[in-house]
């Protein structure tokens, strides 16, 4: 008798554990649009050069690819990261995508890290196809079929113009197949563009 109380108690426990253990929630994964713009795996190049001085180059190689779910038992989002790398005292561009599933838009950020010291270079929104800025960001998006940086013609831009508080850019760019394409700078009104680029999709 007291054997099968054992059993039965055993067998309770394993059920209580079994039904307390979180479940998988509905996979949310990034739109095809928002991997069109921003999936660039390990390895990619871009040799971005200055406006005002095009003998100058600086190329970042993208590093530290990882794209998967976060949290399945929570939100159960795609998450997509990496870093564009210049070398040593260059600031290192970290792209960071989630997914915000079909009803939602998906987050895009761009943080700049300078010697270890980590910003905000911009956030906005994608659904969809439709990119969009951040509730009371100040910022603007805009969207150009052709655009030209300085010599250089790129196809389905998207250009944030960020607020004009923003301690470090006035202006972002981001391209179809191609990524982040340039930057225009507060300091000295600088404008660095990516020249040459070779994109491992």
């Amino acid at each position: 008798m007291k054997a099968i109380k054992y059993f039965s108690l055993y067998i309770f426990s394993c059920s209580v554990m079994f039904s307390c253990k979180p479940k998988e929630q509905t996979k949310h994964s990034l739109h095809e649009s928002t991997k069109e713009y921003f999936l660039v795996r390990d390895q990619s190049k871009y040799h971005f050069t200055e406006a005002n001085d095009t003998s100058q180059t600086i190329t970042y190689t993208s590093k530290n690819f990882i794209n998967n779910q976060a949290n399945p038992d929570i939100e159960n989002s795609e998450i997509m990261v990496y870093d564009l790398d210049a070398g040593a005292g260059k600031t290192v561009f970290t792209v960071r995508c989630e997914s915000g599933g079909s009803e939602f838009k998906d987050r895009i950020a761009l943080l700049a890290n300078n010697s270890g010291s980590i910003s905000i270079a911009a956030v906005f929104f994608n659904q969809g196809g439709n990119f969009s800025a951040a509730n009371g960001s100040g910022d603007s998006i805009f969207f150009h079929s052709n655009y030209l940086l300085n010599d250089k013609l790129f196809n389905d831009v998207v250009r944030v113009k960020l607020n004009p508080s923003h301690p470090a850019y006035t202006e972002l760019y981001f391209a179809k197949n191609t990524g982040f394409i340039g930057r225009k700078e507060k300091k000295d009104d600088k404008f660095y563009y990516a020249k040459r680029y070779s994109v491992n999709k």
